[in-house]
């Protein structure tokens, strides 16, 4: 199945017993260029700015020794609106918006394209 997709997934801590290898060929770690920046994402590592978490059954936002690990719970029952600033002196700002999932919310309309082959 990940073969089929045109995005990396991610499965750092889940092995096949009998073989080691990720599960489904989940990648350990990926690098990739955004925005000028370069990002690096792996399951363990030194240096963490921000955890976005995901598959929790609550929302939470909280800041553990200096990193900000942001969780929109399940069920897509609400979004994450993550503003991400770098600092003078080095390091992130981060600020959260949680955004309950409701029909009035208005589509956008580059996310509804790039989403479109989806449904």
């Amino acid at each position: 199945m990940t073969a089929q997709m045109d995005f990396p997934w991610f499965l750092s801590n889940v092995y096949d017993r009998f073989t080691s290898d990720t599960l489904g060929h989940g990648l350990v770690s990926s690098l990739m260029q955004w925005n000028g920046l370069q990002i690096g994402l792996m399951g363990l590592s030194v240096g963490i700015d921000l955890i976005l978490g995901g598959h929790d059954h609550e929302y939470g936002v909280r800041e553990v020794n200096g990193v900000a690990i942001i969780k929109s719970g399940s069920e897509f029952r609400y979004l994450s609106k993550v503003d991400v600033s770098r600092k003078a002196g080095g390091g992130f700002q981060c600020t959260v918006h949680k955004v309950p999932v409701e029909k009035c919310l208005i589509e956008d309309p580059a996310i509804k394209i790039d989403c479109g082959p989806v449904q």
